[in-house]
């Protein structure tokens, strides 16, 4: 009976308590048993008196430390784990951080490890941390409950404090919104500042779901999510997110400025206009710079121009973005300039075509290999064209430009009295500011007014380049005349031709309009023909025919392309950005020394023999008698007489051969 009474009681089945207490003291038989110690890592956080570094420092193997267990109680209820700390003498006074079989430092207060010197927080220190959950073989005993380990899978936030004997949440303490609760003060929430001391671990699951769902602690988990998230480069958060959707923003910006950058550029370089009448949506020309967006632009661009805002594309951008481009072409010019930074400035002033007085500004200098370059700063507006004014807006340009004043070293205008006045004048100014910048007179334009002089004071020169002028007139503006001229020269199988106008201030086209008429003479005088029997203008070709079929038109157009050649040749080249004084000054001796051999017998000989070929190739006389010379009436002897009426041959094309060389001699004496 009391056999049987005994299995039964040796087979009942055994409670919870019961197996875990059996657990335990399998747990506690196997460490006094083992014969190997275990040993932990330490790492010791130096105290404030030892030392001001707050690094911790991790302990070598020589300052390992052996947990080794003195005493194991029989009672499982009553089993204290003493552990004795065996450290060097020098650092028993530290503070200790124990790893956990998580790689995380918690640490052990006096009641554990006796002779440390400051108390510290054994939890996470900052959100990179993972939640410290201590597995210890026996904790606390508070009114007859401890701790259980089993919390950890139920709640992977829970933080559990050996030294406090306490539980705390991971996401609320570092990913926390500044949320309390009901019934919860400012730095004293739950869970988070003193931790959550239990007085019955029994009913822990209460408070621990209680907390859970409270505001403050889903949005830390949402928060310890997407950080979790974010360090395993699996998503973006939402300020990286924030943040990438604003650089590609501003990427895509950026590009859409280039292409306008890119579109500028070439209407600049192209010198073409870039507005139109009408840039509305309706519009069917935009101008030159929308169109050509619209023509070349991908979708993207496209889209950008069809949205409301954003397109930049507005005239106050446009002149924006030409302002940009010549700032950076100004900055690109001005680092050419050599180390010794000394250059000459060139300004002249002309009227655009809204009357506005424009100042054009010019740089000469030398680059670091000494090439001469002459570069354009830029055209300003001058709402006043006295000597104080451009006086002002040069200083101001030169400053602007970061140029030193004081190392301009010459200055070039034309002869204008604002500009070379001796006493007030623009050049006066400057030299009592800079003594050395000595003033130069345009030679280039020197000449044109000294061609100017020459020829409006010839009556005969004057009105054979008249007769030159009324020629282009009469073919190239009118469409019918135009293309009978181009259907002559193609049917004579010559190259195309157009005559050029005569422009005062542009003797370049005053030599080639003579020499475009002397290499097409014969198809001229062909077309004159034509139009003088059929056509709208009969009499004004028949005119212009009578003029240009004399001998004197053909010895005149020959002889003064020879002068202009010479003029053309020196001008061209005192206008060259990289000639010298020394080159200038031989230039001109050489035109003197060509204009010289001009008035000789032998040029004017070679003149009418080329002068005869054309006539008789077209058919004109060339046997002109002298004229018959011309007296006053006998009657008029007693009186003073200034001129007679009629006494007009010394302005017509009328005149002998000799009297041609007259006047041809008379120009080139001038």
């Amino acid at each position: 009976m009391s056999t049987s009474t005994s299995n039964c009681l040796n087979n009942k089945k055994k409670g919870g308590a019961e197996k875990m207490r059996d657990k335990r003291k399998a747990q506690l038989k196997v460490i006094a048993n083992d014969s190997k110690q275990r040993k932990l890592n330490f790492s010791v956080r130096p105290s404030a008196s030892a030392s001001s570094n707050d690094d911790v420092m991790l302990i070598e193997d020589n300052f390992k430390v052996s947990l080794l267990p003195l005493a194991i109680e029989k009672e499982c209820s009553l089993v204290k784990d003493i552990y004795k700390s065996v450290l060097p003498v020098e650092i028993e006074k530290e503070s200790v951080l124990v790893k956990n079989s998580e790689s995380e430092c918690i640490t052990l207060n006096h009641t554990i490890v006796p002779g440390h010197g400051n108390i510290f927080h054994d939890i996470s220190i900052s959100k990179n941390d993972s939640p410290v959950q201590p597995e210890l073989v026996k904790f606390p005993v508070t009114n007859g409950r401890r701790f259980n380990t089993k919390y950890y899978k139920d709640y992977e936030w829970l933080e559990y404090s050996v030294s406090k004997d306490s539980l705390f949440c991971f996401v609320c303490r570092h990913f926390g919104a500044n949320i309390p609760s009901p019934g919860e003060m400012y730095g004293n929430y739950s869970f988070v500042n003193n931790g959550n001391n239990c007085k019955k671990w029994k009913e822990i699951k209460s408070p621990l779901d209680r907390h859970q769902r409270i505001n403050r602690h889903v949005i830390s988990v949402q928060r310890w999510v997407d950080y979790r998230s974010v360090q395993a480069k699996n998503n973006l958060s939402i300020a990286n997110q924030l943040n990438s959707s604003r650089q590609h923003e501003i990427n895509e910006n950026r590009l859409h400025v280039h292409f306008l950058l890119k579109a500028t550029l070439f209407l600049a370089k192209q010198g073409l206009p870039f507005r139109g009448h009408n840039e509305t949506f309706t519009s069917t020309n935009k101008g030159n710079f929308i169109e050509l967006l619209q023509m070349f632009g991908d979708e993207k661009l496209n889209q950008k121009l069809q949205s409301r805002y954003g397109h930049y594309t507005s005239p106050e951008y446009q002149n924006d973005l030409i302002a940009i481009i010549a700032k950076c072409t100004r900055q690109q010019i001005l680092k050419k300039i050599n180390k010794f930074d000394v250059f000459t400035i060139m300004v002249d002033e002309t009227k655009d075509k809204s009357k506005k007085e424009q100042m054009s500004f010019v740089i000469r200098f030398l680059d670091d290999n000494f090439n001469i370059h002459e570069k354009s700063i830029g055209c300003y507006h001058m709402v006043k064209s006295d000597s104080e004014s451009l006086f002002n807006q040069i200083i101001n340009i030169i400053s602007e430009n970061n140029l030193n004043i004081n190392k301009c070293v010459a200055q070039c205008y034309d002869g204008a009295s604002v500009m070379s006045g001796a006493y007030t004048g623009v050049q006066e100014r400057i030299r009592s500011k800079v003594s050395h910048a000595i003033y130069v007179h345009c030679y280039a334009h020197r000449l044109n007014l000294c061609l100017i002089q020459t020829l409006q004071n010839i009556p005969f020169v004057v009105n054979f380049f008249n007769t030159v002028q009324e020629t282009y007139k009469f073919l190239m503006n009118g469409q019918t005349r135009y293309e009978l001229f181009i259907k002559v020269q193609k049917d004579h199988n010559l190259p195309v031709l157009h005559l050029e106008r005569l422009v005062d201030t542009r003797w370049a086209y005053w030599y080639s309009s003579l020499s475009k008429i002397n290499s097409r003479y014969t198809e001229i005088i062909e077309v004159l023909s034509i139009l003088g029997e059929e056509g709208d203008q009969t009499a004004r070709a028949t005119g212009i025919l009578n003029e240009m079929s004399k001998f004197s038109f053909i010895i005149m157009a020959i002889a003064m392309e020879s002068l202009l050649k010479v003029i053309h040749c020196a001008s061209t080249e005192l206008q060259n950005s990289s000639i010298i004084l020394p080159a200038a000054i031989d230039l001109i001796k050489c035109t003197r020394q060509s204009l010289n051999e001009m008035r000789s017998d032998t040029f004017w000989v070679d003149t009418i023999k080329n002068a005869e070929l054309i006539a008789t190739k077209n058919g004109i006389p060339t046997n002109h008698r002298s004229s018959r010379s011309l007296c006053f009436n006998k009657r008029l002897k007693d009186y003073f007489t200034e001129s007679s009426v009629g006494n007009t041959s010394n302005n017509t094309l009328n005149n002998s051969v000799n009297e041609l060389k007259v006047l041809f001699y008379s120009a080139i004496d001038r």
